[in-house]
């Protein structure tokens, strides 16, 4: 996985979920793998969260 830290993420465009955003770079993926990966950083409860509000925790 691979991950972007923005200078200023309140002036950035995201999908409008946490799993879309992961579908940007394989849209192919199952949804169980996009839930195990998110399980593996203990945020898949998150996983229909807009990114830019999830940035916030």
């Amino acid at each position: 996985m691979v991950f972007q830290v923005f200078q200023d993420v309140n002036n950035q465009l995201f999908t409008e979920s946490i799993e879309a955003e992961l579908r940007l770079s394989n849209d192919s993926i199952a949804e169980d793998q996009i839930v195990k990966r998110l399980r593996e950083l203990g945020i898949s409860e998150h996983i229909e969260r807009t990114p830019i509000i999830s940035v916030r925790w």
